[in-house]
């Protein structure tokens, strides 16, 4: 259980660093922790990966799921000139 939460916490510092670099610069409301958004963004990586894995899917399928899922995580906590692209980058890696 050690081993696996010290994996998990390296996972979220890898999103946690950006995330909150992107805060200071104003970029991301301060309604969510960049720490929590960064969990989500971890266990974002690792399902779809799992869900590519399971269905055999390919690298570019795996990607677009990632940038679909890692566009509507930061879309909701984006500023409001920053949403609109990307919901459209999202919409337009999932294939919508």
């Amino acid at each position: 259980a050690e081993a696996l939460q010290e994996t998990l916490d390296r996972s979220y510092a890898m999103f946690a660093v950006p995330l909150t670099r992107l805060r200071a610069a104003g970029k991301l409301l301060k309604t969510v922790k960049a720490e929590i958004l960064a969990r989500h963004m971890a266990h974002d990586v690792s399902g779809s990966l799992q869900h590519c894995l399971m269905e055999r899917g390919s690298e570019e399928k795996l990607r677009r799921e990632i940038e679909t899922g890692m566009a509507l995580l930061v879309a909701g906590v984006a500023k409001d000139g920053d949403r609109p692209r990307l919901l459209r980058l999202a919409s337009a890696a999932s294939g919508e």
